[in-house]
């Protein structure tokens, strides 16, 4: 567990004292200073794993706050491999059927959902992110204000991948809404086909908004997901949905 981790890192940490000198057999002052030094650096090594899995502990709690799933519930999986093309947007993770995932399960980053289980090896998987072309979602289109009130935009639109790491939403018509969508609103997921354990969880951030040149009843909506997979190393792989 990280809290046993965390304990036996602090427990460490204190006993971490260069050693004492005088008597017959005492170090040299260069083999103290060797050791003082291997000291200092096992003890910064030791504060930035502590300082990680603090923050580990922190992100898990806010996560079982905000949408109810606990380290229980997820599993931890490392990004091996990213294709971020106009054709096809995939992931690859080093974790498979014998960590007990299944085609379909929901891959999370900071509260947010990237993608689903595509397909599953015995040590590897591979997610088909939500920018793929292949993948449509519901959602809606929310503002939030600067005195934290939230005020709904759109209640339901299809929000699709277009590729490259990105999303657009064109089946917004003028005449439906009251307030135009604009850069900053956020997208949230409320799809059926997803667990509802994702629901209202932040897909991405609009980015810019303008008519379809088509359709010009119609907004064409261009949307950023809220992780770029760029930024990241490792997701969490939602096992109990």
């Amino acid at each position: 567990r990280l809290e046993t981790l965390f304990a036996w890192v602090v427990d460490r940490m204190s006993t971490l004292h260069p050693p004492g000198g005088g008597g017959a057999g005492a170090e040299s002052i260069d083999d103290v200073r060797d050791r003082n030094r291997a000291l200092e650096n096992e003890n910064t090594y030791l504060s930035g794993l502590a300082q990680q899995l603090q923050d580990e502990l922190n992100r898990l709690k806010h996560m079982k706050e905000t949408i109810g799933i606990s380290a229980q519930d997820v599993l931890n999986a490392n990004i091996t491999g990213y294709q971020a093309g106009m054709s096809s947007n995939l992931l690859t993770l080093d974790k498979g059927s014998s960590d007990g995932l299944r085609r379909g399960m929901v891959v999370l980053s900071r509260l947010s959902p990237l993608g689903r289980v595509e397909a599953v090896g015995w040590k590897t998987c591979t997610v088909r992110l939500m920018t793929d072309p292949r993948v449509k979602v519901q959602a809606s289109i929310i503002r939030r204000s600067r005195d934290g009130s939230t005020m709904l935009l759109v209640p339901n639109c299809l929000v699709s991948g277009i590729g490259e790491g990105q999303l657009d939403c064109d089946t917004v018509k003028a005449i439906d809404v009251a307030l135009v969508p604009d850069k900053g609103d956020l997208v949230l997921l409320m799809d059926r086909e997803w667990p509802a354990r994702v629901h209202s969880t932040v897909v991405g951030e609009v980015t810019s908004v303008g008519r379809r040149e088509s359709q010009f009843g119609r907004y064409d909506i261009h949307i950023t997901p809220r992780v770029s997979i760029n930024s990241i190393t490792s997701v969490m792989v939602l096992l109990n949905e």
